[in-house]
């Protein structure tokens, strides 16, 4: 088996293979055959590395936290990400797809119609959280069913409950005692019946303000 650092040199390999083909696509050039071969069998062995890699655990004392570092950045830019829907995992799960993340996943499947990075930069996203924990994973998979770019964000819950409960108020200021689906995404973007657990989240904030519910348009 290849060492630890072996595999993050060929992490990092097949990273800008895909890069480098999913640019072009973008640029709306069409890939070869080879050229597509390559990308694919970039991506499945990405999957297997991630699994190998998984195999080292590392333990550490002090002062840890989590972060992603990149090398030598003149200035940082953040990337602008769009959620598009919201899934609640098990600390079982969500601990198996933080270690596995290059696998397949039905409740990303469910979601992957939606997770296609725009013309204008931005990331369409999957929010994933784990029951009882703040932070959350950003998900772009790009249409397929696994995490094709990802990233943490931290205190994700409360970011969302807080949005919740602002739009709540918005609606609420204006006098309504009660707002609908179709109105929340119309306004919001906000879909609170896209099969993910966005809804609970919102029933639950909102639930904090007198007088607020939430029913389905008909």
């Amino acid at each position: 088996m290849k060492s630890k650092d072996e595999l993050r040199r060929e992490l990092d390999q097949t990273q800008q293979m895909i890069n480098a083909a999913e640019n072009a696509m973008r640029f709306g050039l069409t890939l070869d055959g080879d050229s597509f071969a390559r990308y694919t069998d970039a991506m499945e062995r990405q999957k297997q590395i991630a699994d190998d890699l998984s195999g080292y655990g590392e333990t550490a004392k002090g002062l840890v936290v989590s972060s992603t570092m990149h090398g030598k950045q003149s200035e940082i830019m953040p990337d602008t990400c769009v959620i598009e829907a919201v899934e609640e995992l098990s600390r079982a799960d969500f601990d198996d797809f933080r270690e596995r993340m290059l696998r397949d996943y039905d409740f990303i499947l469910d979601h992957s119609r939606s997770l296609m990075s725009g013309a204008d930069g931005r990331y369409h996203c999957l929010l994933v959280l784990c029951e009882g924990e703040p932070d959350g994973i950003l998900v772009d998979s790009e249409g397929s069913a696994y995490a094709r770019y990802s990233g943490l964000l931290p205190d994700a819950r409360l970011i969302l409950e807080d949005r919740c409960q602002r739009v709540a108020r918005d609606l609420l200021s204006e006098g309504k005692e009660s707002f609908s689906d179709t109105e929340l995404r119309s306004r919001y973007g906000m879909d609170l019946f896209d099969g993910g657990c966005l809804r609970q989240v919102f029933e639950k904030a909102a639930v904090k303000i007198p007088g607020a519910s939430v029913r389905r348009a008909h």
